[in-house]
C-alpha cells in the first residue's frame, strides 16, 4: 500500500493527473476492502458483500436452476 501511495505522489509531481486519480481511487477501494475484510461496517453507503443466491458447487452447494 505504501508503494502505491508513493506512486500516486510521484504521478502528482509529474503532472500525470489521470494516473494519479486512478491511483487514489485504487487506494480508496483497497482501504474499503481491507476494512470490510476486518469486519468493519462501512459508513459511506458503499460495501462489499457475498453475492446472494450464488451456489458454490465446490463447497457442496447444488444449483437451483
Amino acid at each position: 500500500m505504501s508503494r502505491l501511495r508513493e506512486a500516486v505522489r510521484q504521478a502528482d509531481e509529474r503532472g500525470q493527473t489521470t494516473l494519479a486519480e486512478r491511483g487514489r481511487e485504487t487506494v480508496t477501494t483497497l482501504e474499503a476492502y481491507r476494512r470490510a475484510a476486518a469486519g468493519e461496517r462501512p459508513d459511506d453507503g458503499h460495501h462489499f458483500h457475498s453475492g446472494r443466491g450464488t451456489p458454490l458447487p465446490g463447497a457442496g452447494q447444488g444449483g437451483d436452476r
